[in-house]
């Protein structure tokens, strides 16, 4: 099929999902009104219903954000002051925010490069007497090898979270993500996998205690109306939210298959050179993100500007590289992976709705810059 060079290929079309549900995200905001119920309520509680089955656990809990997400994940399996927490240099400074909100001290584990996913060889340098968990992130929505990295929580006593934002209905051989982890937690913002029309988050688990007690903390530790059991705070998921993400869930599994046949596209018409690490069959990658590596990203970048074609950085700098969190971080081994990868990598565009035409012109154009 022509491809036509003087329109754009955007980096991620959100119109393109929302316009065919147009109709049935009115009549859900419909439902809201008419309900006057506009924070938690049914339409959060059937989300939540909708939303661990889809996932393959027991429970889920909606939580106003990804980030809230995590804190309270990490609240809820006893991690504090003064703890220490394994977790990635290379992913949004998201992460390391919600251990340092729990007065936890983000311990910096190097990540393999041809992955981004922390180094499993390595995690054994960053063990001392305080640390307690794990915080796993699945970058670009990455599932790979997660047996092993709880094989390791187990064998040295730690707690296993997957901050899991990027990998909507991710599996690994076959399970479920968040099944390998004590929580793990999603974001749904509105360019994720799963995004709401604004704010939103989750956590997945298949402990009802942990379950119980995150959802009493995300309403002010409230068991009942002005009976505040435990520490809490606001951090309620609002139901026009969930009331759309019921609607989107609906076609969560379409449109993530439709991102790995995009995805297999790219890994079989991109030079090879730029490739991240090729993943198995199935949904072991989700492809929230579809990351190359480019060893000149400035000519690089210029070269898609000027054919149209949008990008993004996933990310450019390391958590231990920016500046409000290069001294907040412990940093017990050199991380040279996550500076690497930071320093070439480069996303292209994937999204549900992609034309055939604009996939072969981003492999058209990417193939005569790499020449």
């Amino acid at each position: 099929m022509p491809s036509n060079n003087n329109v754009a290929v955007q980096f991620n079309d959100l119109t393109r999902i929302h316009a065919p549900l147009q109709s049935s995200l009115h009549e859900k905001l419909d439902e809201v009104i008419k309900s006057s119920s506009y924070v938690l309520g049914n339409q959060v509680s059937d989300f939540e219903k909708s939303l661990a089955m889809a996932e393959g656990v027991e429970y889920a809990v909606g939580i106003n954000n990804g980030t809230s997400a995590i804190q309270l994940a990490l609240r809820a399996l006893g991690i504090g002051a003064g703890d220490e927490v394994l977790t990635s240099p290379f992913t949004f400074v998201a992460t390391t925010f919600a251990i340092l909100e729990v007065g936890a001290i983000p311990v910096m584990v190097d990540i393999d490069p041809c992955t981004g996913l922390i180094d499993l060889d390595k995690l054994k340098f960053g063990l001392s007497s305080k640390t307690k968990a794990l915080l796993f992130v699945t970058i670009h929505g990455r599932a790979s090898n997660l047996g092993l990295y709880r094989e390791f929580c187990d064998e040295h006593g730690l707690c296993f979270i997957i901050d899991g934002a990027q990998s909507h209905l991710a599996k690994n051989d076959g399970v479920a993500f968040a099944s390998f982890a004590d929580i793990a937690t999603l974001s749904f913002y509105p360019g994720k996998n799963l995004g709401a029309l604004g704010e939103g988050g989750a956590i997945l688990t298949n402990s009802l205690g942990l379950k119980d007690e995150i959802a009493t903390m995300r309403d002010w530790g409230a068991s009942e109306k002005y009976k505040h059991d435990v520490w809490g705070g606001n951090f309620r998921l609002e139901a026009i939210q969930a009331a759309f993400l019921s609607v989107k869930i609906k076609h969560l599994e379409g449109w993530t298959t439709e991102r790995i046949e995009i995805a297999a596209k790219y890994n079989q018409g991109l030079p090879t050179s730029l490739l991240m690490e090729s993943s198995r069959e199935g949904f072991e990658h989700v492809y929230h993100i579809y990351g190359i590596k480019v060893h000149n990203r400035e000519y690089f970048t210029s070269q898609l500007k000027s054919a149209l074609i949008g990008y993004g950085f996933h990310y450019p700098l390391a958590v231990h590289q920016q500046p409000h969190f290069s001294n907040r971080v412990k940093k017990v081994m050199p991380l040279n992976g996550a500076e690497h990868l930071a320093s070439v990598t480069l996303s292209l565009p994937i999204f549900p709705g992609m034309t055939p035409a604009e996939i072969e012109r981003v492999i058209s154009v990417i193939g005569r810059i790499d020449e």
